[in-house]
């Protein structure tokens, strides 16, 4: 998780990062910015902890 800070607070923001790879080339690297009400169910989905 990013800790974005502004004005002197932090401010947690969960980012989804993926890269999409062929043939050893990266054809796609990116990420997405995760809403904070589909944080739970992202999370639980996955199985895993978001860091």
């Amino acid at each position: 998780m990013a800790i974005i800070t502004k004005k002197g607070r932090d401010y947690p923001q969960a980012y989804y990062h993926y890269e999409f790879w062929s043939e050893g080339d990266r054809l796609v690297k990116s990420s997405k910015y995760i809403l904070k009400r589909l944080l739970n169910r992202v999370i639980a989905g996955t199985g895993n902890s978001i860091i």
